[in-house]
């Protein structure tokens, strides 16, 4: 296959997420546990120790503790503590027509088509009111015609500032906190579609690394603008397997599926997804990156659509739950606990 740059990364999220490392790896062995074999509480003292190590995962420790982190966890499952990781039951990969999806009451053509209308809506709005309030200042003479240029001028130079520096960071931040006020839904829905993220992926044997909810909380976390709302998981294992110039297809397969899963989500809850477009335009550059034939890359995805589809018709309780527990801004051992408990 194609090598890909080191730097190559799933970035996922909603809307305009920025996640930085969506990453499959090898599954654990296939293990069959009983319900609540093991009392959650029992393994608190472990998960503690996860949110441990995958708070220390930063800068020059990321690599060691991240495989210490994902480790932790698979010693879980083979002691038969965990049951959900790397567990979620998947479809038969295989070749799918767009036929069979539409069986499967899946149109493709509009869930691979988000449209962002809640941030327009709100920036148009913004756009409206600042446009506004110039003009009422200017007719009712308390903004003179030189102050008012001044303004248009200045506004002009910070939004391109802002393009060139932060590729438009300052003013996602502005409209997605905007948007939290103006739209009653607009928070659950970004719960929601990162939820979509996480549960896909937990099921499918990688581990969540961190997440944040929206713009600010990605601001103070990073303290940078170019960061945006998403989820982030432990991928040093797929960054090894990207430096070596190749990707297992069990690789392949986990990153489709956890970049496709927050536009499944926003598609079986409210009909169409606003947020994602950027998961998958990566995911398409990938695959192009691999040198995928147009029909081979068709392939994948149709079996991607219809997997992660299943897998959230199948879990739509647990992840309610999750949203709910993200939307608390739980620790990713409190979100683990969720998903085992619902499992």
């Amino acid at each position: 296959m194609t090598a890909i740059s080191p730097s190559k990364r799933l970035t996922t999220g909603c809307p305009r997420p920025s996640l930085h490392g969506v990453l499959p790896r090898s599954f654990p062995r296939h293990v069959t546990i009983r319900r609540h074999l093991v009392p959650l509480n029992a393994i608190s003292p472990s998960l503690d120790k996860l949110d441990g190590l995958l708070h220390q995962s930063h800068g020059s420790k990321t690599a060691s503790r991240e495989k210490e982190a994902v480790s932790l966890v698979r010693e879980l499952v083979e002691s038969g503590d965990l049951k959900a990781f790397g567990q979620g039951r998947q479809v038969p990969k295989r070749s799918y027509t767009i036929e069979e999806l539409r069986l499967n009451k899946i149109n493709t053509k509009d869930f691979l088509a988000p449209e962002d209308t809640t941030l327009d809506d709100v920036r148009t709005k913004l756009q409206l009111s600042a446009a506004a309030g110039l003009l009422a200042g200017f007719v009712t003479h308390a903004v003179d015609t030189f102050y008012l240029v001044q303004t248009i001028i200045f506004l002009g130079l910070i939004l391109t500032a802002d393009q060139v520096a932060n590729a438009g960071g300052l003013e996602a931040l502005v409209v997605d906190s905007a948007a939290r006020v103006l739209n009653s839904t607009y928070h659950e829905r970004v719960a929601k579609h990162e939820a979509g993220h996480l549960l896909i992926a937990y099921l499918l044997g990688l581990l969540p690394k961190g997440y944040t909810l929206s713009s600010w909380e990605a601001f103070m976390e990073n303290r940078r603008l170019n960061f945006q709302a998403g989820t982030t998981f432990c991928d040093s294992e797929f960054q090894e397997e990207i430096a070596q110039g190749k990707l297992s297809s069990s690789s392949l397969d986990v990153y489709a599926c956890v970049a496709l899963a927050g536009v499944a989500t926003e598609w079986l809850r409210y009909g169409r997804a606003e947020g994602g477009l950027s998961d998958i335009m990566q995911l398409d550059n990938l695959m192009r990156a691999l040198g995928f034939t147009q029909a081979k890359a068709d392939d994948q995805v149709r079996w991607a659509v219809l997997n992660v589809v299943t897998l959230l018709r199948r879990h739509q309780k647990v992840q309610d739950k999750l949203a709910n527990a993200m939307m608390r801004n739980a620790s990713i051992s409190e979100c683990i606990r969720v998903i085992e408990d619902y499992f």
